[in-house]
């Protein structure tokens, strides 16, 4: 029985990390050598689209984001820009869909996401305030302390921001721009 549960996450984490990086150079290697065939320019672009589709397609690169979120607090806010820049097409349409009625129901009073965005949030599921307002709350990261969870919410121009949209008690929220602010609830 181990009797240091924090080190045990912490292990856990790094084994998770390493096991994302190995897979992400497994993934990349074999796409690079046949980029590299076809010219060095276009090497460069192969890469960066494969990493940006691994980061969308899963949620392991987003737990290596977080630990390093949660461990170095002054890249938080570039990390989250990087998020939401490289994911914010994808959440505009669940935004969208939300306000359709177009997600399945999941538990809790959450949405469903489709197939193809269930990385964007933790759970795969989102949080629409249906008070009339259409907030739309994406939890990016639970369980760490300070805080108990953080993410991203989409808040319509008519409406407030909501610093705690899970109703943990408070919280914060940083504007990230165009409607899109950055929550870190207690």
């Amino acid at each position: 029985m181990n009797s240091d549960p924090i080190g045990a996450a912490l292990t856990s984490v790094a084994l998770l990390v390493i096991a994302a990086v190995l897979v992400a150079f497994l993934l990349v290697w074999p796409i690079v050598a046949i980029a590299r065939l076809l010219g060095h320019r276009l090497a460069g672009r192969v890469i960066a689209l494969l990493l940006i589709l691994l980061y969308l397609a899963s949620p392991v690169p987003r737990i290596a984001l977080a630990v390093l979120f949660v461990t170095v607090e002054p890249s938080r806010l570039p990390l989250v820009g990087l998020d939401l820049l490289l994911s914010r097409i994808q959440r505009e349409t669940i935004v969208g869909m939300a306000g359709r009625n177009e997600l399945a129901a999941a538990e809790y009073g959450d949405l469903r996401l489709p197939w193809w965005a269930t990385g964007l949030s933790v759970h795969g599921t989102v949080h629409v305030d249906r008070g009339g307002c259409g907030r739309v709350f994406f939890m990016t990261i639970t369980g760490f302390s300070p805080d108990p969870y953080g993410g991203l919410e989409f808040v319509p121009p008519r409406c407030e921001v909501d610093p705690d949209p899970l109703g943990s008690g408070e919280g914060t929220a940083t504007e990230l721009g165009g409607g899109w602010y950055w929550i870190e609830a207690t």
